[in-house]
């Protein structure tokens, strides 16, 4: 047989041909596969963008503008009313910092039809240093929700050298 390392014999193809209707007929997440459920194709048109209508500092919601990820205004769109936190609950942002109106913010409809900034607040250290002059060690923050984030901090006091024991 010339080629034999290639060369398939009639039973090896039916096999083969067997074997690939298994695999077509296996379920998907424990469905048969007449029932297998498919995720949208293109889940970026649930993100919708826009921008705050003024600076965001405290509050459970933020009022946005309609805009596209760049930041271009969408003409003709009401401002939408998005919550901050799942959980409706009121935040505000750390050491004085705001998410200024230039700010591009993703949100999406929640499955109680409400709007909600993506992602979750959470403080990040952007800088620090140490004041050898006054003994103070002093850090620049940001509030992140992981798509977006507040205006820096100026420097904070975190720890000052007169009150160790």
């Amino acid at each position: 047989m010339p080629n034999d390392r290639y060369y398939l014999t009639e039973r090896d193809r039916r096999t083969l041909q067997e074997d690939h209707r298994k695999l077509a007929n296996l379920p998907v997440n424990g469905l048969p596969p007449t029932r297998q459920v498919h995720p949208r194709p293109n889940l970026t048109r649930e993100i919708r963008f826009g921008k705050p209508t003024s600076a965001y500092s405290s509050g459970s919601t933020m009022t946005l503008d309609p805009c596209d990820v760049s930041g271009t205004d969408l003409s003709g769109r009401d401002n939408v009313t998005v919550y901050v936190q799942a959980s409706q609950a009121s935040y505000s942002t750390s050491n004085s910092t705001t998410v200024s109106t230039s700010t591009v913010v993703p949100y999406v409809r929640g499955t109680d039809g409400n709007w909600y900034v993506l992602g979750q607040p959470k403080m990040i250290v952007t800088d620090w240093r140490v004041d050898t002059a006054n003994l103070k060690f002093q850090v620049k923050t940001r509030d992140d929700w992981g798509t977006f984030c507040t205006s820096e901090s100026e420097w904070v006091d975190k720890h000052t050298g007169d009150d160790c024991a």
